[in-house]
C-alpha cells in the first residue's frame, strides 16, 4: 500500500517493521501486565523456555501452512530452507501458527509448569498473542503483499498500489478488519480474564473467537479455493475451532469437578 521506508540508505519493509515492532511491544506489554495484572506468579525458568517453545511452534506452523498454500497455488512447495527463515521473509500463514500453538503447547506446558499453573500461563500468553495480531497485521496492510480481500464498492475500499501484489480496483482492507477485530477482542479478553470461571478459559475463548472470525473473513479474501468454496485457512481455522472447543469443554468440566 505504501512504498518501503528508506532510512540512512537502507530500505526497511513495512512487513518486517511491523513484525518486529509487534514482538517488542508484546514483550513490553507482557512484562507490565505480568507485573501489575497477574496475581499468581510463574516459575520464571520454565516460563521463559515455554515462551521460546511457543515462538518456535508459531514460526514453524506458519511456514508449514505457507508452504501448503504455495503448493496449492503453484504445485511446488519451494525450498525447505524457508522453514528456518525469519518471519519477514514471507511464506508466513497465521492459521498454521495458531494450529501448532493450540495442538502442541499444552502437552509441553503441562509438563513444565504442571496442569493448573500452565492454564494460568496460557491465559496470559493468549492475551499477548492477541495484542501481537493487532500490530503485525498492519504489516500486511502497509506492504501490499496480497493479503487483502476481493474488490468492493464500499467507501472504505482501498487501492494497494505498491508491493508485490498491487490491486487494480478498490478492495476490502482485510488486514485492517483483522487488526480492529483483535483490538476489540483484546479488551474483551482482559475482562474475561478478570472474571474467568476456570484457568484456561481466557486462552480458549481467544482461540475459539479468533478462529471463528477468520473463517468468516476468508469469505471476502482472495485465497484460492481448495474444496468447493473453502480455502485452506478456513479448513485450518475450523480445526482450531473444533479442538479449542473440545479443550474448553474438557478443562471446564475438570475445573467444576
Amino acid at each position: 500500500m505504501l512504498p518501503n521506508l528508506v532510512v540512512g540508505g537502507f530500505e526497511i519493509s513495512w512487513y518486517a517493521l511491523c513484525q518486529y515492532s509487534g514482538v517488542a511491544i508484546m514483550l513490553v506489554f507482557g512484562s507490565l501486565y505480568y507485573r501489575y495484572g497477574i496475581i499468581n506468579r510463574f516459575f520464571i525458568g520454565a516460563t521463559v523456555l515455554l515462551f521460546w517453545h511457543i515462538g518456535f511452534l508459531a514460526l514453524f506452523g506458519a511456514r508449514i501452512a505457507g508452504m501448503a498454500e504455495q503448493y496449492l497455488l503453484t504445485g511446488n512447495v519451494g525450498s525447505v530452507s524457508i522453514l528456518w527463515q525469519c518471519p519477514h521473509y514471507g511464506h508466513f500463514s497465521w492459521c498454521g501458527s495458531l494450529l501448532f500453538i493450540v495442538l502442541f503447547v499444552p502437552p509441553v506446558g503441562k509438563r513444565l509448569l504442571g496442569t493448573p499453573v500452565f492454564w494460568q500461563y496460557f491465559d496470559f500468553a493468549a492475551i499477548c498473542l492477541c495484542l501481537l495480531t493487532v500490530i503485525t497485521k498492519q504489516g500486511c496492510l502497509l506492504s501490499g503483499d496480497g493479503c487483502y480481500g476481493v474488490p468492493t464498492a464500499l467507501p472504505w475500499g482501498m487501492h494497494f498500489a505498491y508491493g508485490p501484489a498491487p490491486s487494480l480496483f478498490p478492495v476490502h482492507p482485510t488486514p485492517l478488519y483483522d487488526s480492529l477485530f483483535h483490538l476489540v477482542l483484546l479488551f474483551v479478553l482482559l475482562q474475561i480474564h478478570k472474571r474467568k470461571q476456570f484457568n484456561g478459559q481466557t486462552a480458549l475463548c481467544y482461540f475459539i473467537t479468533s478462529a471463528t472470525f477468520y473463517i468468516l473473513l476468508e469469505v471476502i479474501r482472495i485465497n484460492p479455493k481448495i474444496w468447493g468454496n473453502i480455502t485452506l485457512p478456513q479448513m485450518v481455522y475450523f480445526m482450531i475451532l473444533c479442538y479449542a472447543g473440545y479443550l474448553y469443554a474438557i478443562v471446564g468440566k475438570v475445573s467444576r469437578t
